[in-house]
């Protein structure tokens, strides 16, 4: 809208690997930029401007809609009096990788007036007006991370800005690969005074991926205990050795789930974490008798 205090870049005679320090939102519920109106009304201080005229990039935002499950890459052009363009065609080279690097999506979107359009911000007065292009969640792929970069290079045959990287939250989670035993599992806990008999009965997992690329792996286990040398009517809880090794044939982590105590005859279920796995790798799960 006029001229305007926001932070803007010239154009460079071609799109280069340059950063600069354009921030996104990472809000699921609160977007930083509210949907753009359906029904636009003229904003006067707006010119229309011709493509060969434009010289600024400003307001470069992704944020995560969660209603709508797609991210929304907004972006403003300027004319050299800070004036919003408001019809332009050209192309928004967009990149999304996670923490460790890896390509989720890779395209050129094509823009054109259709995709100009207004809207309202938290974080100045008035409203703003630009580009408004929309990424399908489910198109990008499973990621290591919950947060990772969106790269945006906008270019056209008469302007070229260069690559601006923001932050991007809300990423879509890489499947788990897990290989676990088959159940029923018996295990003999010969431990203190006594010697319990329990039978594993059913085995689920969930993964959570952390912003620093490590997955958590939460393993759910129903346990039923089966047999009890001595007083059979006292409570007490068993334990239960885990291994987890990974496809190169390490051993990545080990341990003993303790249930909680339980009668001859009672059953639960038990939770246990394991933490900083290598999401790109797979795991087989053994149980075993506690050492």
């Amino acid at each position: 809208c006029g001229n305007m205090n926001t932070e803007t870049e010239q154009p460079s005679s071609k799109p280069s690997n340059s950063e600069d320090d354009s921030t996104a939102s990472n809000e699921e519920t609160e977007p930083v930029t509210e949907a753009p109106q359906t029904t636009q009304k003229p904003i006067t201080t707006t010119k229309a401007v011709p493509s060969s005229r434009v010289e600024y990039i400003s307001e470069r935002t992704v944020q995560y809609n969660k209603q709508d499950n797609i991210y929304e890459v907004i972006f403003a052009l300027l004319d050299n009096e800070k004036n919003y363009v408001t019809d332009s065609s050209g192309i928004a080279r967009i990149i999304i990788t996670d923490i460790k690097g890896e390509v989720l999506y890779s395209k050129d979107i094509e823009f054109s007036k259709k995709d100009f359009t207004s809207w309202t911000s938290k974080l100045r007065e008035g409203s703003s007006y630009g580009v408004w292009l929309r990424i399908p969640h489910d198109d990008v792929k499973g990621a290591s991370s919950s947060s990772g970069t969106l790269s945006l290079t906008v270019f056209s045959d008469s302007y070229g800005f260069d690559e601006s990287n923001l932050s991007i939250s809300n990423l879509p989670q890489k499947d788990a690969s897990i290989n676990l035993p088959n159940t029923p599992i018996v295990i003999t806990d010969r431990s203190y005074s006594h010697t319990s008999y329990v039978s594993i009965n059913e085995i689920t997992y969930d993964a959570e991926y952390n912003y620093d690329g490590e997955m958590t792996l939460i393993l759910n286990l129903v346990i039923s205990l089966d047999g009890k040398e001595g007083e059979e009517n006292e409570a007490d809880y068993a334990m239960i050795g885990y291994k987890l090794t990974d496809d190169e044939g390490f051993v990545a982590e080990s341990g003993t789930i303790y249930t909680k105590e339980l009668r001859v005859g009672e059953k639960t279920k038990e939770e246990e974490r394991v933490y900083r796995l290598d999401p790109s790798k797979t795991y087989t799960l053994t149980l075993e008798d506690p050492k």
